[in-house]
């Protein structure tokens, strides 16, 4: 058995996006021993909260959100907000692992704070570490979207002392390796891309029917802020060149909800666009909606594309990250993030549609295909046996 233990700093139990990525993979600890892969822990951060985004929008949350913006408009300020969370639930995390029993052979970093924390706490540790990227390739890009006035080189530092010390660096999509490797051609060795998995949200035996109403619907999920773009769709659903009427279902709490909702009431939007905020039952808006849209500016690849794929949804995505690896006859991929763009790209999915070139029948067979959870830990089983048995004692 090849034992292995899961480090992170964020809030595992998050239903989506890169901090569930990793309770994703702990839950599939039996399946992963049948591949003879042992996962002993999964280290985390500890946060008290289930859902992030209800935690963003509780008073506690909005306090917190508010010193992080008066501290974030400098760089001592940032670097400070930096210490005070993202490393201070990594040295927790980085302590859970300590205390484990069994000594690990690998250990799988779900972000780069619990292992720059990791390797200046166990330096001397001679088992395989892998990276996971959630990001588009670049680096810092997101964390610089986050924090604007970061130290640019200590980012750097950062980023090269990641680098030297990962065995592998696994990519959630192709694209993003890609990217990766044209930046950092000498690290080309260790990056390595692993499909994003997830569990259905729906019993998937029978694609979903869509609903033929007059009114076309598509639903938008994630954390409402200027990255995602969602303000982008007020301006389409007063937009006249749409050749069908259109509805857009927001869910996701964050910081441009309240100006979103503004704008609603200010031009007598309630009819076309509904911003319902956070929400523990995604899969209940899914299930009202003809179709997905992503009007993101940035992804690494998203996962409640794949959330509405298992739904057997057709998608709208702008072309960024990972995104075209989802697109396979069940959508249309944006080649920009204007109005303009994402109006385009609705009516040719709109047409598309109603002439049967796009189904969501299509998005459910390539979910089935490859990013289910268990088609992720096939492909970490064999990334971990690769980078282990080589330095295995014999009758280890």
């Amino acid at each position: 058995m090849y034992k292995v233990a899961l480090v992170m700093a964020d809030n595992p139990f998050a239903p989506n996006g890169a901090a569930g990525y990793m309770d994703r993979l702990f839950k599939k600890k039996a399946y992963s021993q049948t591949l003879e892969v042992g996962l002993l822990d999964l280290c985390h951060g500890q946060v008290n909260f289930t859902n992030a985004q209800m935690h963003q929008e509780s008073i506690g949350g909005r306090i917190k959100r508010g010193a992080k913006q008066i501290l974030g408009n400098t760089k001592p300020g940032t670097m400070m907000a930096l210490k005070r969370s993202a490393y201070f639930r990594a040295r927790h995390a980085v302590e859970m692992f300590a205390c484990l029993e069994d000594a690990p052979e690998a250990v799988i970093f779900n972000d780069v704070w619990t292992h720059d924390v990791f390797i200046q706490q166990h330096p001397d540790y001679t088992g395989a570490k892998i990276q996971i990227m959630h990001n588009n390739g670049e680096f810092g890009k997101m964390l610089l979207e986050a924090y604007p006035h970061v130290d640019r080189k200590w980012l750097a530092s950062l980023e090269a002392k990641i680098i030297e010390s990962s065995d592998k660096i696994v990519f959630v999509g192709k694209k993003n390796r890609e990217r990766f490797i044209e930046i950092h051609p000498e690290a080309s060795e260790k990056a390595v891309h692993v499909h994003l998995g997830i569990e259905p949200l729906e019993d998937i035996d029978e694609p979903r029917e869509v609903n033929h109403n007059d009114v076309f619907t598509f639903v938008s999920v994630g954390t409402v802020c200027t990255r995602k773009n969602q303000r982008v769709l007020l301006e389409i659903a007063r937009s006249k060149e749409i050749i069908k009427p259109i509805r857009f279902i927001v869910v996701g709490g964050g910081p441009d909800l309240p100006f979103c909702e503004k704008l609603v009431e200010k031009y007598s939007l309630s009819d076309c666009v509904e911003f319902v905020g956070p929400s523990n039952d995604v899969a209940s808006y899914l299930s009202q909606a003809d179709a997905f849209i992503s009007t993101s500016y940035d992804e690494g690849l998203p996962t409640v594309a794949l959330e509405a794929m298992s739904c057997s949804l057709p998608l709208v995505l702008t072309d960024v990250g990972g995104c075209s690896e989802l697109i396979k006859g069940n959508g249309v991929l944006v080649s920009g993030c204007s109005p303009a763009d994402i109006v385009a790209g609705i009516n040719t999915f709109l047409d598309s549609f109603s002439r049967g070139e796009i189904s969501g029948e299509a998005s459910l067979e390539l979910f089935q295909k490859h990013y289910r959870t268990e088609s992720m830990c096939d492909e970490y089983a064999g990334l971990i046996k690769g980078l282990i048995e080589p330095h295995r004692q014999p009758n280890t």
